[in-house]
């Protein structure tokens, strides 16, 4: 009887359920908690009939982790509910977790209606070994913290996989979407790129006489936060979109395309950041490689030397900061320190851990840290974090998990029937992983949608490119293909 329910009664019934809850709850709790439920439940019914747009918000947010919500702020509204007032999450999370109620509602709406649909759940037996590592690790965490590793493990390792990548990899099954979501991933780095630049000849970080791009606010609102290294992760993994399009497009938005990826990579440089100039430097060797037998080095060089030129006097300028400013010195103390009593923590459980998020609890007990360095940080880098924490058990299925992705990338690249579309789009997503995995060996992001929803979108081509063939549609006719020409 569910597949004669019309789309209409569907929707009459969700509403109808909808309002008599919303009222029903408003009688009980304060107005204006009420008014903002009410509020928040239509918006994710009406999120839940336009699940893409949903999707192009969440890639738009995933890169601007400074974009903090703290609903203590709103004390007026959660003050009977003490535990909500603790929340405190980049707005990313908030709305993939309005993004993920959403697809659930679609899903039992269509569900309801009689439409099977499959849920695609890439790598899962492999992750569910990283999160029988973090399962395992509790053990080691005293009995009056346990609870605050089990909701770590939740809040940041199920969360990842279901939040950014199970959702993503659902919601974006056509071509066409994906290639959006990359667009608007590059809109993003466009947008960094610029705003560095601006903060040059503002001044706002100036040490010593060196000045660095960093983020910076607008009218209290920091996207990106206010720390270099943000900005300079952002670019690092838009960087290669940049690129891929700018390869890809007609004439008449190469240039457009070209001067995103000139400035992206030349700001990412002016952040002075050593992981950014690192995984850049990572990037364009494995890229080298892989096409030192097609490229056309004369022609290359003879095409981007103004890249090259313009490139110069920032690499000189970091690498003179790198070298000489005391700053550094300082930055390479503390992360030498945090690497120190990572190694010390893993070497007392090797196998398993100390126990999944309590890095920083264990780092706050070492006085001589908080004298030297003040306030505890978190592990500078995800191998470190991880063997402290969840231990060999931890980074090996951890690396098994991220190995099979790059595997899955590299292997369509050079399968070659797939059609030169997959192909491109398989060796794009390959730069998608590599960028944020190689930039969070030094940082402290790798739970993070900055991190993982450029991996989902390497990860969604599993599907939607999973029988696209020789026949299968290349972007434009009139070019050569890529792989032949670059």
């Amino acid at each position: 009887m569910a597949r004669d329910i019309s789309r209409h009664t569907t929707r009459t019934v969700f509403a109808f359920v909808i309002l008599v809850g919303l009222l029903s709850f408003a009688v009980t709790y304060n107005a204006l908690f009420s008014v903002a439920f009410i509020l928040l439940c239509m918006g994710v019914y009406v999120l839940s009939y336009h699940l893409e747009l949903g999707f192009y918000v969440m890639i738009a947010l995933s890169m601007m982790t400074g974009w903090q919500l703290n609903l203590a702020d709103y004390y007026g509204i959660f003050r009977d509910y003490p535990a909500l007032l603790s929340i405190n999450a980049p707005v990313a999370d908030f709305w993939v977790v309005f993004l993920l109620v959403a697809f659930s509602l679609q899903y039992f709406r269509q569900w309801i209606a009689g439409k099977r649909q499959s849920i695609v759940t890439p790598g899962l037996l492999l992750y569910a070994f990283f999160l029988l590592s973090a399962l395992v690790s509790l053990v080691n965490i005293p009995v009056v913290e346990r609870g605050e590793g089990i909701n770590y493990l939740f809040r940041f390792l199920v969360f990842l996989y279901v939040g950014y990548i199970v959702l993503g990899v659902n919601i974006c099954r056509d071509k066409q979407t994906l290639l959006n979501g990359l667009k608007i991933l590059a809109g993003v780095g466009v947008f960094a790129a610029i705003m560095g630049i601006v903060s040059l000849p503002l001044g706002l970080w100036t040490v010593g006489g060196f000045t660095r791009a960093v983020p910076f606010g607008i009218l209290g609102w920091s996207p990106f936060g206010n720390v270099h290294i943000l900005i300079a992760e952002v670019l690092t993994t838009t960087l290669p979109i940049a690129v891929f399009f700018y390869v890809q497009s007609e004439k008449k938005n190469k240039t457009a395309w070209a001067i995103s990826a000139a400035l992206m990579l030349i700001t990412a440089v002016l952040t002075l950041s050593r992981a950014a100039i690192l995984t850049i430097g990572v990037e364009a060797c494995l890229l080298a490689y892989l096409f030192r037998k097609k490229i056309k080095w004369e022609r290359f060089v003879a095409q981007f030397s103004w890249v090259l030129g313009l490139l110069a006097i920032p690499m000189f300028y970091a690498a003179y900061f790198i070298l000489t400013n005391p700053t550094v010195e300082a930055s390479q103390d503390a992360r030498s320190h945090l690497t120190g009593i990572a190694i010390y923590l893993f070497r007392e459980h090797p196998f398993i851990g100390q126990g999944v998020g309590s890095f920083l609890a264990r780092l706050a007990e070492v006085d001589l840290f908080r004298l030297e360095f003040g306030d505890p940080l978190e592990a500078h880098g995800v191998v470190q974090k991880i063997l402290a924490e969840q231990g060999l058990f931890g980074l090996v299925t951890f690396s098994v998990f991220v190995g099979y992705i790059f595997w899955r990338l590299y292997q369509r690249y050079q399968q070659e029937q797939y059609s030169i579309e997959a192909r491109m789009l398989s060796l794009l997503g390959f730069f998608l992983v590599l960028s944020p995995a190689v930039f969070q060996l030094f940082n402290t992001q790798y739970y993070s949608s900055k991190m993982w929803i450029p991996i989902m979108l390497a990860m969604a081509q599993f599907t939607i490119y999973k029988t696209d063939k020789k026949h299968g549609k290349v972007f434009h006719s009139d070019r050569k293909p890529i792989v032949a020409e670059v």
